[in-house]
């Protein structure tokens, strides 16, 4: 019967733990900036459509949803979907609802 160096195993198990963390760490920073890299390029595009005379309106509808009125000024709006705003002002305002879990960019509807 062949013997186990344990101590080899534990080296090699602490290792790939090591390898794993720091591979996840760089994944992450990854995904964040592209995160970032995509709300500019969204926010890029939004402009645009502004320009050319592209309402939010007919956004909401070509995305799925519908252009509709809401009891405060957070609507469905991705940020208040997720938890990004405190406060919403309680005024009647208008704005696109999704529907079930999905959210209004200001640009579209997209998954919460």
């Amino acid at each position: 019967m062949k013997k186990i160096n344990l101590k080899a195993v534990l080296w090699v198990s602490l290792g790939f733990s090591i390898l794993a963390i720091l591979l996840g760490i760089f994944n992450y920073d990854r995904i964040s900036t592209l995160e970032r890299e995509v709300r500019v390029l969204q926010g890029s595009v939004q402009e645009l459509q502004e320009e050319i005379g592209f309402p939010p309106e007919e956004r909401c509808v070509q995305s799925g949803g519908k252009w509709t009125e809401f009891p405060n000024a957070c609507a469905d709006t991705c940020e208040f979907v997720r938890g990004e705003v405190d406060i919403c002002a309680q005024v009647i305002t208008e704005s696109c609802d999704c529907g079930p879990n999905r959210c209004w960019n200001g640009m579209s509807c997209e998954l919460n």
